[in-house]
């Protein structure tokens, strides 16, 4: 299972093949993808659009993110914001006042101030009341734009994009609570780039190690 964006495009699938690097590997806390976009015959292709997907596995019924926020004061301001996860600012969701009573549960259409879609990743929506954080309420965003080849081919999607083992409550379209998920070691893309398009499934991490494959885009 993998949360994705929905769409009217058709994929190709392929296998990929892994490829030794030519230098020892560095260490790397937690997964990573490196990756080289080639033609069959072997040619880089510069700027392929990297989507990931994640898979993830259920959990429990239980939400992770239970506590409520509750507005006691009219006259004191609301200020509900998205952050990375090392708490760089992304996006200002709402700022202003409400009335007394709990916050409902705000969403967000993975797309940063400036209007451009985020890449994939964890995401803390955050709740302040008057001058009180209140929680970081976490969301997991994928089937985006994570990473984008360069002249030789090459892209990496790193451990800030790779939240495995992390849990998140996931939401159907209609807001409502459909269960606690749990990021699983394994990842899917798609490759795009004019009208060439291909998908790679269920490609293994594994931890503290960098994963690389090359990929064929036809």
């Amino acid at each position: 299972m993998r949360l994705f964006i929905a769409g009217c495009c058709i994929f190709v699938s392929f296998s990929c093949r892994e490829f030794q690097p030519f230098e020892r590997a560095q260490p790397i806390s937690g997964f990573q993808l490196d990756g080289e976009v080639t033609t069959v015959t072997g040619v880089p292709v510069e700027g392929v659009d990297v989507r990931l997907y994640y898979n993830y596995q259920y959990v429990s019924d239980t939400p992770v993110d239970t506590q409520t926020v509750y507005v006691s004061d009219a006259s004191t301001p609301v200020d509900i914001a998205v952050y990375k996860r090392d708490f760089v600012f992304v996006r200002q969701l709402f700022l202003g006042y409400r009335s007394v009573g709990p916050l409902p549960r705000w969403t967000w259409d993975g797309f940063d101030a400036a209007g451009n879609s985020v890449p994939g990743g964890k995401y803390f929506i955050r709740y302040v009341v008057d001058t009180v954080i209140v929680k970081y309420s976490p969301v997991v965003v994928d089937g985006h734009v994570t990473a984008v080849s360069t002249t030789r081919g090459s892209f990496t999607i790193a451990p800030s994009n790779i939240p495995v083992g992390d849990s998140f409550d996931l939401f159907d379209q209609t807001n409502h609570y459909a269960g606690t998920y749990e990021i699983l070691p394994v990842i899917d893309i798609t490759l795009r780039k004019g009208t060439a398009r291909a998908s790679y499934s269920g490609i293994s991490l594994r931890v503290n190690q960098i994963t690389k494959n090359v990929f064929i885009l036809e």
